[in-house]
C-alpha cells in the first residue's frame, strides 16, 4: 500500500480551507471565542505547567486554609535539610554488593498517592522514618 493513499487531494484541501476561513462559520467563531477567553494553546500549556508546580499548589492550599500546609512545609524543611536519600544510595546501603544498574526497573512497582486522603498516611510514614 503506498502512502499516496493517505494524502489530501488539492480540491479537498481547498475547501477545507475555504470552510476554515468563511467569516460566516460558526464552528470556529465558537473556537475564536474560546481562543479569546483563555488564550491561545501555548498560553494554555504555559498556565497549566505553573498552576501545577509545587509552589503554586501550596498557595493554592494555603488560600483555602487547607490543614496540610504545616505538613508540606516539614517535608519540604526535610528535604531541604537532606533528610532523603536517593534510590541509588537506599539499594547501595540494602546490598551493597548489587551494583545499582543490576537491578531490573521493567517490573518496579509504582506507588502513587495522588489523592489527598492518603497525605496523612504518607507524613506519618516519612515522620517515622526520619
Amino acid at each position: 500500500m503506498s502512502n499516496a493513499v493517505f494524502c489530501i487531494n488539492e480540491g479537498t484541501f481547498a475547501q477545507v480551507n475555504e470552510f476554515l476561513a468563511d467569516p460566516k462559520n460558526e464552528a470556529i467563531a465558537g473556537l475564536k471565542r474560546v481562543v479569546g477567553k483563555f488564550g491561545s494553546v501555548s498560553e494554555i500549556n504555559e498556565r497549566a505547567r505553573e498552576a501545577g508546580r509545587v509552589k503554586s499548589l501550596v498557595r493554592r492550599l494555603e488560600r483555602i486554609n487547607s490543614p496540610f500546609v504545616k505538613d508540606i512545609e516539614w517535608l519540604a524543611s526535610a528535604r531541604d535539610g537532606g533528610k532523603f536519600i536517593s534510590l541509588s544510595d537506599y539499594r547501595a546501603g540494602v546490598n551493597p554488593e548489587r551494583p545499582a544498574r543490576d537491578y531490573d526497573h521493567s517490573n518496579a512497582p509504582t506507588l502513587e498517592i495522588s489523592a489527598l486522603q492518603y497525605f496523612p498516611w504518607l507524613i506519618a510514614q516519612a515522620r517515622q522514618c526520619i
